[in-house]
């Protein structure tokens, strides 16, 4: 790829997929990314072991913030008559959208099959607003801020992949009637990553709030989180997704010791979990707990599907 058409992302903007401040590059049209954190979602892989995604259709307007400071897009992506402004993109109304797809015709079929899907409740999901957005977009799940206010929807395709809808911005999973109950364990609050194991807890009857991912949604969540008594333990849940130092990138075992016990390259999952947990300790001014499933499942979902459905909470 020609260097001159990426930006290296920064503090001040930040990957769109795994918001990391480094190690990563967008497009200068904001249409694609290498993300050297995220795999799910991605077409490719680079020998750098960053992973290539695809945000939008090229002929789009740009997502991704820019400084005045940025080189001018190319003419190519100018709107007709425009000769030194990149064009603005709308304002959408993400509630409003996400109303109408969780309550269409085809919603309340397409949770249940989701659900079978996931091995969750229906309602589970339809407490999260999850709705359905057509064969060729999936299931819509809202992400909010701490408000409760619907910020962006992430979709699940009908293969399994995720993509967040264009010009949304990444936010947290949870219902904002009930996230702070739990008919079960009381005294905890846990803190998991994305939406199908949001749903897996809620299940369950516990109280949770799904992280964009493994390391995203800190300030968001400090800001919820304020509310939590500090009788309550808040857990940050990681995954077993640890890597062998073979699955490796030839890029990554150059630096990477076959010894470490968990950074972003080898064991995303703690990685993000301990992360996590560290930042909001800081920002809370509490201690934030970290753990992870039992070993034989790899994340909470999975944890759920291993339990006798007799023993669910119902």
């Amino acid at each position: 790829m020609a260097k001159e058409n990426w930006i290296r992302v920064s503090r001040d903007r930040r990957c769109p997929v795994c918001e990391g401040a480094d190690n990563c590059s967008v497009s200068r049209d904001g249409a694609a990314v290498w993300c050297g954190r995220i795999a799910e979602g991605s077409i490719r892989q680079n020998a750098g072991g960053q992973f290539f995604h695809v945000l939008r259709e090229r002929d789009d307007s740009p997502t991704w913030p820019r400084r005045r400071d940025d080189p001018p897009m190319a003419p190519a992506s100018w709107p007709k008559g425009s000769t030194n402004r990149e064009p603005k993109s709308p304002t959408k109304d993400w509630g409003r959208i996400a109303k109408l797809a969780s309550e269409c015709a085809g919603a309340e079929a397409a949770r249940q099959e989701l659900a079978t899907r996931l091995g969750v409740d229906a309602d589970a999901l339809r407490r999260l607003g999850v709705g359905w957005l057509g064969v060729t977009r999936g299931w819509s799940f809202p992400e909010r801020d701490a408000t409760g206010q619907i910020i962006g929807i992430n979709r699940r395709l009908l293969n399994g992949q995720k993509r967040r809808e264009q010009g949304g911005q990444a936010g947290l999973t949870f219902d904002p009637n009930t996230w702070l109950k739990s008919v079960i364990e009381p005294e905890f609050v846990f803190l998991v990553e994305g939406g199908s194991d949001t749903a897996a807890l809620l299940t369950e009857g516990l109280s949770v709030v799904g992280r964009p991912n493994n390391t995203g949604g800190v300030e968001l969540l400090a800001e919820l989180l304020r509310a939590v008594p500090t009788d309550r333990i808040i857990v940050v849940v990681g995954e077993h997704d640890r890597k062998s130092f073979e699955a490796l990138s030839l890029s990554q075992k150059t630096w990477h010791k076959p010894t470490c016990d968990g950074c972003s390259a080898c064991w995303p999952g703690k990685y993000g979990a301990v992360t996590t947990a560290s930042k909001l300790a800081v920002r809370l001014g509490r201690q934030i707990a970290w753990a992870f499933p039992p070993e034989n499942a790899k994340d909470a979902r999975a944890w759920l599907n291993s339990q006798p459905t007799d023993e669910r909470i119902e």
